[in-house]
């Protein structure tokens, strides 16, 4: 069977990994915020050193253990090593069926951003 790497093991990640366990598949898993940090920050220095100057970037985060700032950190972080400027176009959450209760912060799990890469 196939390696597979999986990053986020909390909610949907966990069941998910295991069930791709049980039916043979290597699993590499990622959850712990500093990896699931550096790992975001890679995964953008790569996008951003195939993208071109002007070029779109959407990206997404569903992990409930990385804040929205920690995710906009990892970008910011990759943004700096590739001395690549970037505009934020356009940021959203989760849609209205799934709400935000302010008694559990760990509900606000989904960030999404769109991201135009600049001039330096």
């Amino acid at each position: 069977m196939s390696k597979i790497g999986f990053i986020g093991l909390g909610n949907m990640g966990g069941p998910m990994s295991a069930n791709l366990l049980k039916a043979g598949h290597e699993v590499v898993g990622f959850d712990l915020v500093p990896a699931a940090l550096d790992g975001y920050a890679s995964l953008h220095r790569a996008a951003l050193g195939a993208l071109a100057r002007g070029g779109i970037l959407a990206t997404a985060s569903c992990s409930a253990r990385v804040t929205p700032e920690q995710f906009a950190g990892a970008i910011r972080e990759a943004a700096v090593k590739t001395r690549t400027n970037l505009s934020l176009l356009e940021e959203r959450r989760q849609p209205p069926d799934h709400p935000i209760r302010l008694s559990f912060p760990e509900g606000r799990y989904l960030k999404f951003l769109v991201l135009r890469k600049g001039e330096v």
